[in-house]
């Protein structure tokens, strides 16, 4: 079947039906906070010498979908 834009707007204005545009997602990476930031006790090494020593993980990417 096909349809012309308006045609499908008029369907979905008698079924109520209303669409959802989905924002792009923004990196919002605030730099200028006044939180203390953790030691590098680390250093990129990465062997250690017994089990459970060490837990490195890794929060660049954390996505927060709101709940609405």
């Amino acid at each position: 079947m096909k349809g012309s834009r308006q045609l499908v707007a008029k369907l979905m204005r008698t079924q109520n039906i209303q669409i959802v545009i989905k924002k792009k997602f923004k990196i919002k990476t605030d730099t200028s906070h006044k939180y203390p930031v953790g030691e590098n006790i680390l250093i990129r090494e990465f062997t250690v010498s017994n089990q459970n020593a060490v837990r490195v993980s890794d929060i660049t990417y954390i996505r927060i979908i709101p709940a609405w």
